[in-house]
């Protein structure tokens, strides 16, 4: 372990936790999760998205969970993590208006949008707003899910839209006194 020998020496528990830790293994998606601008839920579903760790029902199948294999949100397909992330009719309908805020073309495929997200320009206004709207969009399509399974509530794509919509604004507001410029500039590419 970290034994210090010298007298005197101070104990240092970041050294003990990154060698604890160890040297983890580098992914070229964590820019695009771990933004200092981001809601933090959304931020920790976006990491479980990216590894395929929602418990989506092809998973629940492969664990010998007898569920219905179909998708919740269209009832069309069966529901993996894929289709949720755009195959499905709802979910990509969704995408394509939040997209079109963030004056991207939209992706059909998971590895799409996902390469899309790592590949953006450098921080800019422009980054922030695309990953902040990305990650809502992965957030509130999963609670849509998981509130038709439960709760057997369903909203419309506009609804779920206006959801987004009314969050992104809020968080974009919460920079406005830290740095007002940046605030009002993704403001305005978020109305544009």
């Amino acid at each position: 372990m970290l034994a210090r020998s010298a007298p005197g020496e101070k104990y240092c528990t970041g050294e003990v936790y990154r060698y604890l830790r160890g040297d983890g293994e580098k992914v070229d998606w964590s820019a695009a999760i771990w933004t200092s601008r981001s809601i933090p839920r959304q931020s920790f579903h976006a990491w479980l998205v990216v590894q395929n760790r929602i418990p989506t029902r092809d998973r629940m199948i492969g664990w010998g969970i007898q569920v219905p294999p179909l998708c919740l949100l269209c009832n069309v397909n069966d529901e993996s993590r894929d289709h949720l992330y755009w195959d499905c009719n709802y979910t990509s309908d969704l995408w394509s208006i939040v997209a079109g805020r963030c004056r991207i073309t939209p992706e059909r495929r998971w590895e799409n949008t996902l390469h899309q997200m790592i590949t953006l320009p450098p921080p800019t206004s422009t980054h922030s707003l695309i990953l902040l709207g990305w990650q809502a969009t992965l957030y509130w399509i999963w609670n849509e899910r998981n509130g038709r399974l439960h709760s057997n509530q369903f909203r419309s794509i506009d609804s779920l839209f206006s959801i987004i919509d009314h969050q992104v604004r809020n968080k974009i507001q919460s920079f406005r006194e830290a740095n007002p410029r940046r605030s009002s500039k993704m403001m305005q590419l978020w109305f544009r």
